[in-house]
């Protein structure tokens, strides 16, 4: 389970976002003029899912708002919009606002809640969907999750659009210490990667952590990959006694570290060290 805030109130959420590099769970939603919604509709598509307590509330409203003003520029991508809503209030909306760009699609007969984690558990809005974004490749693995701090904070729209960037764009850098001395020196937040090309628990970490480099946030955010079958030398120096070991540094200052980590939301944690 997870939190997030409901005005001065901490809420709790039913479980936890698919992890990153998971496959999704399918959907069975029902659309604006109650027809099904399902994500058999977009296969073969990358998926933005912009999840959301109500379209009533001005936040969600936004959030809507801008995802269909992006999705013209979002190639070969839906953008699908969930709410507990009931599909009468949401064509409201959408017809009085011009929202034409994105898919809607109400929860409120479905299990989605609980199978994206997302339903909140207690609260005044029990039942209703905390606001989070899930973004999906082609073959609807996961790419980057968001649930937000508070329910009242709109997402992070940036985030949510770089994680449809290119593979290419956010690469691990074989480890050197050359290379490696030379953004310590800079001053780099540095992320090393101790891997083996046979490990499950490696394999699982690589889209966690290509999903964070392409974040705008972490944009000078540099991986050094160790191979941990042929630099022996160098996971000495490091004290990592396993494969899987993340190694988190700001400039020399090593700021955390944990083995064997598959759990997206605190890799990403671990990232965020080094910025403190």
């Amino acid at each position: 389970m997870a939190t997030t805030q409901l005005g001065d109130n901490t809420v709790n959420t039913v479980g936890e976002l698919p992890a990153v590099g998971s496959q999704a769970p399918g959907w069975d939603l029902v659309g604006l003029k109650f027809q099904p919604v399902t994500d058999g509709d977009v296969a073969g598509k990358r998926v933005v899912l912009n999840i959301f307590p109500s379209i009533d509330t001005g936040v969600c409203q936004a959030s809507v708002r801008k995802f269909n003003e992006l999705a013209a520029g979002l190639d070969n991508t839906t953008v699908v919009n969930v709410s507990v809503d009931l599909p009468l209030a949401q064509a409201r909306f959408c017809g009085a606002e011009g929202i034409e760009a994105v898919e809607v699609g109400s929860a409120f007969r479905s299990s989605f809640g609980e199978d994206y984690g997302v339903a909140m558990a207690d609260g005044g809005w029990k039942g209703m969907l905390a606001r989070a974004v899930v973004v999906l490749d082609t073959d609807h693995t996961v790419l980057h999750t968001q649930l937000t701090d508070a329910i009242g904070v709109e997402p992070d729209y940036d985030a949510a659009v770089a994680a449809l960037a290119s593979p290419a764009m956010a690469e691990p850098v074989p480890f050197s210490r050359p290379a490696f001395e030379a953004a310590q020196a800079a001053g780099h937040p540095i992320l090393v990667d101790v891997h083996a090309p046979w490990c499950p628990t490696c394999r699982a970490q690589e889209p966690i952590i290509h999903s964070l480099q392409a974040q705008p946030a972490n944009a000078d955010l540099v991986v050094f990959r160790v191979d941990f079958d042929n630099q022996k030398d160098v996971v000495r120096r490091f004290r990592a006694t396993a494969q899987s070991t993340l190694i988190a540094f700001r400039g020399s200052r090593e700021t955390g570290r944990s083995a064997g980590d598959t759990n997206a939301a605190s890799i990403a944690r671990l990232v965020a060290t080094t910025r403190q």
